[in-house]
C-alpha cells in the first residue's frame, strides 16, 4: 500500500515538471520594451515575460544578446507592447485553497485614472506544489490524486485598486458575488447610480470589472 503510494506521488510530481518544463522552453518570445531600474535609470532592450512572472522576466538589450534575469527587488516598473507594470507591495495572492502573501510583486496596471486597477495572474504550482502534492497523495492516494495536475494548471487571475495618488496600500477584489460586491463598492460611492447597479448584479461582475472601474473613472472625470 505504501510503496502504491510512493509511486502516485512521483508519478504526479514527475508529471508537473514536464508540464513546467514545456512551458518554460516556450517562454522565448521576446518583445521590444524597457524597464526602470532601482535607481530610476531606464533601460530599453526586449523583453520575456512568463503571464506566472510575478517575480521576475527575462531581458536582452539585443536580441542575439545572453539572456538577464531582472529581479522585481531590482526593478521598479516595465513596460512593452501596450502592457505596463509596476510593483505592488505587501501582497497577498488568493486560491480557492491557500493565500500566498509577497513582499513585493510585479503587477500589471490595467487601469489608469482616478481609480487604479491592477491585474495580477498566478499559478499555485509555481509556490507551494509540493506541499499540495503531498497533501493529495496522502488524501486521495491512487489515480485520485492525480487531480493535482488540475489544480496545478488553474490560472488564478486577482485584481487589486488603488486610488490615485493613495500610498496606504491595495484593495483585493473578491470574485464571489458577495465579495466582489463588497470589496469593491466601498470605492465606487460617489457614482451611487453604478453602485445600485452592481448589486442588481447582471453584467455587472467580476468578469467585467475592467469595464465597471473605467465607468467609474468616467464619472468622475466628467463630475469635474
Amino acid at each position: 500500500m505504501k510503496s502504491h503510494y510512493y509511486k502516485n506521488l512521483w508519478l504526479t510530481g514527475l508529471y508537473l515538471l514536464t508540464v513546467f518544463t514545456a512551458a518554460a522552453q516556450k517562454n522565448n518570445k521576446y518583445l521590444k520594451g524597457s524597464y526602470i531600474d532601482s535607481t530610476g535609470q531606464k533601460i530599453e532592450g526586449f523583453i520575456s515575460m512568463q503571464e506566472m512572472g510575478l517575480l521576475s522576466f527575462d531581458f536582452k538589450k539585443q536580441l542575439g544578446d545572453k539572456n538577464e534575469k531582472i529581479k522585481v527587488s531590482g526593478c521598479q516598473a516595465f513596460s512593452f507592447e501596450n502592457h505596463s507594470f509596476c510593483t505592488l507591495k505587501n501582497v497577498t495572492i488568493r486560491t480557492r485553497i491557500w493565500h500566498y502573501h509577497f513582499d513585493k510583486v510585479f503587477a500589471e496596471q490595467v487601469i489608469d485614472g482616478p481609480l487604479q486597477l491592477y491585474r495580477l495572474y498566478f499559478k499555485p504550482g509555481k509556490v507551494g506544489y509540493m506541499r499540495y502534492v503531498a497533501l493529495a497523495g496522502r488524501f486521495a492516494p491512487g489515480p485520485a490524486s492525480a487531480g493535482v495536475g488540475v489544480f496545478m494548471n488553474n490560472k488564478y487571475v486577482n485584481y487589486f485598486l488603488r486610488k490615485s495618488g493613495d500610498t496606504t496600500g491595495y484593495c483585493f477584489i473578491g470574485k464571489k458575488r458577495k465579495d466582489f460586491i463588497t470589496s469593491l463598492t466601498p470605492w465606487l460611492k460617489e457614482d451611487t447610480l453604478l453602485v445600485r447597479r452592481i448589486k442588481t448584479g447582471g453584467d455587472y461582475s467580476f468578469n467585467n470589472i475592467e469595464s465597471v472601474v473605467r465607468e467609474y473613472n468616467d464619472y468622475i472625470v466628467n463630475k469635474q
